[in-house]
């Protein structure tokens, strides 16, 4: 199977499956109850996915499997970063409702927060893409995961200690991190720094179907999200997973809490 073809089939599996289920969770986000959680995060993060696979529609209804032009392959990367970044805001704010630090879950800092991701990333990386600044960008794809590593650490530092929250909660938060780094270390770093420092990747049929598989990835795993962002079953699964003890500040009576 050639590239061309081979990239046409996966992107018509992401969109057919993932664009649906997309469009829905933005609309249930205004309907659920989330765990603590300002829901204009995730909401930005599911339209910069529907974005992305628009974006991947106008792709595929090409003939040879390429992008129609070079400024819908600058709305792509800069979406993309887009999404790379309000993952990273949606870790810290996770980190700093356990150490309590509210104003990241404010609205009015929500709205700021988020309109400054967009207007960042959207006006930095055609800027990167037209100097041809490539490295740049993978430096840019690598600050995240400082935030990645650090905030599961805090977080898990302060976990036990935490006075707000319930142990469903807590456990959700845990099983949040784990989720939002497996996506970063999976589908976002390889394929970043294969494209990013391979300059013939579109020769390497083998390799570059393997990176742009993972890559494609990414929007289903933010909607697995959408489970660990709310109370619901998922909570008896990770009751399971979860066997340590965790010690919580009295507030009357010295009790514990165990998760």
């Amino acid at each position: 199977m050639g590239f061309e073809v081979y990239l046409n089939v996966m992107i018509w599996m992401d969109v057919r499956v993932c664009f649906p289920f997309t469009l829905l969770a933005i609309g249930l986000c205004r309907m659920v109850h989330f765990d603590n959680l300002p829901p204009i995060y995730y909401t930005n993060l599911l339209t910069a996915n529907a974005v992305q696979l628009i974006t991947l529609i106008a792709t595929v209804g090409t003939k040879n499997g390429r992008f129609p032009n070079a400024a819908c392959l600058i709305i792509y990367g800069g979406v993309a970063m887009v999404s790379l970044y309000l993952r990273m805001i949606i870790a810290l704010e996770r980190c700093f409702f356990i150490i309590q630090l509210p104003f990241i879950r404010q609205t009015k800092y929500s709205l700021i927060i988020c309109v400054s991701v967009w207007v960042f990333c959207m006006g930095l990386f055609p800027l990167l893409v037209i100097f041809h600044y490539f490295s740049v960008i993978f430096v840019f794809a690598l600050i995240p995961s400082i935030i990645s590593l650090l905030c599961p650490l805090g977080a898990f530092i302060s976990l036990p200690r935490a006075a707000s929250g319930s142990p469903e909660g807590k456990r959700r938060i845990i099983a949040t991190f784990v989720l939002l780094l497996i996506n970063y270390s999976v589908t976002i770093v390889p394929p970043v720094s294969f494209l990013t420092f391979r300059s013939d990747y579109y020769y390497m049929y083998e390799d570059t179907q393997f990176f742009m598989t993972l890559f494609l990835l990414s929007p289903f795993m933010d909607l697995l999200l959408f489970v660990f962002l709310r109370e619901g079953p998922v909570d008896q699964l990770l009751a399971c997973f979860c066997c340590c003890k965790m010690e919580t500040p009295a507030v009357e009576d010295g009790s514990r809490l165990s998760i």
